[in-house]
């Protein structure tokens, strides 16, 4: 298992930099940049709390961070204790994030289609049948829990990449009611949504797993690990439950007309 989790490291250590250089150097900075004209903090204050798309859209982050931090804590317990396949907990971890990787770009082509909320909204549907399969997952079955954690790792894929690409369409739109351009500002609290929800999680999650007498180092009774599974399966499924309505309302500022629009008088600003 040791071996397995160095592995693991070692790929993200060898593809992270390369991975971050590509990117930076594919990305170049605008020609001409308008210079923001400071804002009073009131108005600036006022115009985010009544953001109604804003709130959705951290809302939504904030429940797929704790649906999230659900699953990275509980999972080497789950893998090697319940299902009593140790040497594998590492190997399923880099099928979920392979899986997020290979399914980002048919979730995008898949947003053209549908939209990119309702596309969100079906990779939260589908990881909720493999957050829901993890209750009835037999111990020792490798190749039904592959197939669960294949329905689980593509709602990373949908929403690593939608959640961004709304919350851009989300700043346009702030960037025509205020004249004013807040990308930082923005992007700053989905990342603190998403950071606060897998907090919660690891908060809630353990001392659930204490109340319901999981021990991972001593023997646990049948329904110790019947509990187990209940919070594993059960928890981070009702939170994809709550999250798909919430994901599937309707994003104004992503509709289809209105996002060129915005961009069409952003441009003539520059």
């Amino acid at each position: 298992m040791s071996q397995r989790t160095g592995l693991t490291g070692a790929m993200v250590l060898i593809s992270l930099p390369l991975l971050a250089l590509i990117a930076v150097s594919s990305v170049g900075e605008r020609k001409r940049v308008q210079q923001n004209v400071p804002i009073a903090w009131r108005k600036a204050l006022s115009s985010i709390v009544k953001n109604h798309t804003l709130r959705r859209l951290l809302l939504a982050d904030l429940l797929m961070g704790f649906q999230s931090g659900i699953n990275g804590t509980v999972h080497f317990f789950f893998i090697a204790v319940v299902l009593q396949m140790p040497d594998y907990a590492s190997f399923y971890l880099v099928a979920l994030f392979s899986t997020e990787l290979l399914s980002a770009p048919l979730f995008v082509k898949l947003s053209y289609r549908l939209g990119k909320h309702r596309t969100l909204c079906v990779g939260t549907l589908i990881s909720s049948i493999g957050t829901c399969a993890l209750f009835f997952l037999p111990a020792g079955g490798f190749w039904l829990t592959f197939g669960a954690y294949l329905f689980i790792g593509l709602n990373f894929g949908a929403r690593d990449l939608l959640m961004r690409s709304i919350m851009s369409d989300v700043i346009d739109e702030d960037t025509v009611n205020t004249g004013r351009e807040r990308s930082a500002l923005y992007f700053s609290m989905l990342t603190l949504t998403a950071k606060l929800g897998a907090a919660l999680a690891i908060g809630t999650i353990l001392p659930v797993l204490d109340w319901v007498g999981f021990d991972p180092r001593g023997e646990n009774t049948q329904a110790t690990l019947d509990g187990v599974r209940f919070v594993v399966a059960a928890t981070p499924t009702l939170v994809l439950c709550l999250l798909s309505p919430q994901s599937c309302g309707i994003f104004p500022s992503t509709e289809i007309g209105k996002v060129p629009t915005a961009l069409s008088w952003i441009a003539a600003r520059l």
